[in-house]
């Protein structure tokens, strides 16, 4: 797949907008070992990704091995699925190669944000800013509920009777 160099400065920018442990100076093989790409994925998905897995390797068989849990672990959760010739790719630092996977990890984040924000504005209640979070309307129906007695009683049953 070919890239428009206003799409791969596109990119370049969303990576650059993450904070990495190591300066960018040569895409490919900065990003061969996996390690600055599992950085980038936890800050999207702390929740599914664990950096401790993840080792800056020289070797071509570490970095294989990086990429391989990388795609097992976490990519596969958020559908996107590397081929062992894309992993082989990547540890040899083919040019290019990175950049697809940007574009599909930059591509299922937009998917997520504009789900995200559509099912916001579905659930939105009438009078609160189209800005109020899916937390601040969770705790606001569970206050209407409770208040207009819609949810059962949490307290103990009271005894009756002598004692």
């Amino acid at each position: 797949m070919e890239y428009s160099d206003d799409e791969i400065q596109n990119l370049y920018a969303w990576v650059d907008s993450v904070p990495l442990s190591r300066p960018k100076r040569n895409i490919s093989r900065d990003f061969s070992d996996g390690v600055l790409m599992a950085e980038l994925l936890n800050h999207f998905y702390p929740r599914i990704v664990e950096l401790h897995n993840y080792s800056a390797a020289n070797s071509f068989t570490q970095k294989t091995y990086n990429w391989q849990t990388l795609n097992k672990r976490v990519l596969k959760r958020v559908g996107v699925v590397l081929s062992q010739l894309d992993i082989s790719d990547l540890a040899n630092c083919v040019p290019m190669a990175v950049e697809k996977i940007y574009d599909k990890v930059h591509e299922d984040r937009n998917r997520l944000d504009n789900k995200s924000s559509s099912s916001t504005r579905k659930n939105q209640k009438p009078g609160l800013p189209s800005s109020a979070s899916s937390a601040s309307l969770a705790i606001l129906s569970g206050l209407e509920s409770t208040f207009f007695g819609t949810q059962p009683s949490r307290r103990s049953p009271v005894s009756r009777g002598g004692g």
